[in-house]
């Protein structure tokens, strides 16, 4: 099991025992930038969809139930995301993130796995709004 390194002791590990304890113990954050996302907000991008940069970025952070971060912007997508067991995503607050979702059905899916297990992710700082009436988040066992 990770460690954190003990003061007085370790002698000449520390840096190692940091290190295992920091990559067992630090969720990875996907960066959907990486895929493309972008704004509306941003200059040339008023209406750009974004729905295959974040599900690309919800791909990877499920590889280490890790966190997909949105920064401030409205990010619109048309078609909707899944978020599977243990992923996060998490934006930079209720009135500076926003989903807008244009499409039809559920704008996210929070997809359950074939175990039966609960699903152990989170949403949290940000908004989901539609435009159609169509649902924001849906649990999928």
């Amino acid at each position: 099991m990770a460690r954190l390194p003990t003061p007085g002791g370790d002698s000449g590990n520390w840096g190692t025992i940091l290190n295992e304890y920091l990559e067992k113990n630090i969720p990875h954050v996907a960066n959907p930038f990486t895929f493309g996302v972008h704004s509306t907000t941003e200059p040339g991008y008023e209406n750009f969809d974004s729905t295959v940069a974040i599900q690309a970025a919800f791909n990877e952070a499920a590889a280490s139930k890790g966190i997909v971060f949105l920064p401030p912007g409205i990010y619109e997508i048309t078609s909707g995301l899944t978020m599977a067991l243990g992923v996060e995503l998490r934006g930079s607050g209720m009135e500076a993130t926003t989903l807008v979702y244009t499409g039809t059905g559920t704008a996210v899916t929070a997809d359950g796995n074939p175990t039966g297990l609960t699903w152990k992710g989170k949403i949290s700082n940000l908004k989901i709004a539609s435009i159609t009436g169509a649902i924001g988040v849906k649990l999928k066992d």
